[in-house]
């Protein structure tokens, strides 16, 4: 059953810009602690682990230049932050 799913380590970065941090906080406050999210990501380990038929999707939405639609996909999946979810679809867009 590990085998139809694939995990990946995300590295936390900083905010290149300031404005995101705040934006990071602003999300954090509103978000719905009680939704409970297919993929959970995982923030103390900085893991995403989705299927592979999940991430396949992904990297088409990526390939056809909807990036921000690919990383909207992320956080309903996995419940991420956007800088997560930036950095993992990102990450995706260099492994083609």
């Amino acid at each position: 059953m590990d085998s139809e799913f694939v995990t990946r380590k995300i590295k936390k970065r900083d905010n290149p810009i300031p404005l995101l941090d705040q934006l990071e906080k602003l999300n954090s406050l509103q978000k719905d602690n009680s939704k409970k999210y297919p993929y959970p990501y995982d923030e103390k380990q900085g893991i995403i682990r989705i299927p592979k038929t999940v991430e396949k999707e992904l990297k088409k939405l990526i390939k056809n230049g909807k990036k921000i639609e690919a990383m909207k996909q992320v956080r309903d999946l996995t419940g991420s932050s956007l800088r997560v979810s930036k950095d993992y679809i990102d990450f995706l867009s260099t492994i083609f």
